[in-house]
């Protein structure tokens, strides 16, 4: 499990403060997800196409809330997966659509020096 002490918020400091924050990141970090993000990288998909159903459940509260621009969390989550595929040796390469009720786009990924 990468530690979130690991993540550079950026312009989303301020969602660091949040409790869904952590639990995001944990979220993204399982092993589970990592194998989902690397699978659809191989298959030349969004990290995040083989979950999205998933991650839109899970958080569909934090996605829709009047809290938060639209798509602010969206753009939250698609940034805590570039720095962890980044962290595993990928850069961004693109930017893939995706068809979600919240989610538009994801990263496209390869490996460095491929």
């Amino acid at each position: 499990m990468l530690d979130i002490k690991l993540y550079k918020p950026g312009r989303f400091e301020y969602l660091m403060e949040k409790p869904f924050a952590k639990e995001l990141w944990e979220y993204l970090c399982a092993e589970e997800r990592l194998n989902l993000m690397l699978s659809a990288t191989v298959q030349g998909k969004p990290a995040l196409c083989l979950f999205l159903n998933d991650i839109e459940s899970r958080f569909k509260e934090h996605l829709s809330s009047p809290d938060h621009p639209e798509e602010e969390i969206c753009t939250f989550a698609n940034n805590m997966i570039k720095q962890i595929m980044e962290m595993r040796g990928y850069e961004l390469v693109a930017c893939g659509l995706c068809y979600g009720m919240y989610f538009k786009s994801s990263g496209m990924y390869r490996r460095i020096n491929e």
